[in-house]
């Protein structure tokens, strides 16, 4: 299937809109035996669910597809947590997309969010907020050395007045 996507699909195209359906099908995959989740079968899909999850938004709809499949799996402990972690040490879903689904209030009531909210809430204040906030002051650092380039240029025309 996703070969056939990458092929006939133009890259220019936006297959986002593919998200809840493609990442719904493998974590349901993923959720077969219904005391765990499979992470090999998120591994093997990875490919797949990053084409279609380009957006934060999608992502959004990829995280509410996961919390979706481990309620409808009965909750299986620390199965969520796991499948949190896969996705965003694969760069399939990113923290930002992470903290908006948690603060969207469109998703608040969908099945399964407020047990997955009470099973992740560690993962997204040790893993996810730190990592937004190495992110924001990477870009404070890069916005003060371009400061600091203007005031270098700026000395500079001055200085030879």
């Amino acid at each position: 299937m996703f070969c056939r996507v990458q092929n006939e699909c133009d890259a220019k195209v936006d297959i986002s809109f593919l998200a809840p359906t493609v990442t719904g099908s493998v974590f349901q995959k993923a959720f077969t035996d219904k005391s765990t989740v499979n992470l090999d079968v998120v591994e093997k899909y990875a490919p797949l669910i990053k084409l279609v999850t380009s957006s934060k938004a999608s992502q959004m709809d990829a995280i509410v597809a996961a919390h979706g499949a481990w309620f409808t799996a009965g909750m299986p402990k620390g199965a969520v947590k796991s499948l949190f972690e896969k996705l965003l040490s694969s760069k399939l879903v990113s923290a930002e997309a992470f903290m908006a689904w948690r603060d969207d209030l469109q998703t608040k009531k969908a099945a399964g969010k407020q047990q997955a909210l009470l099973n992740v809430a560690g993962f997204l204040s040790e893993v996810v907020e730190p990592s937004l906030k190495q992110s924001h002051a990477a870009d404070d650092d890069d916005d003060e050395e371009d400061g600091d380039e203007d005031l270098d240029a700026e000395y500079l025309v001055n200085h030879n007045r």
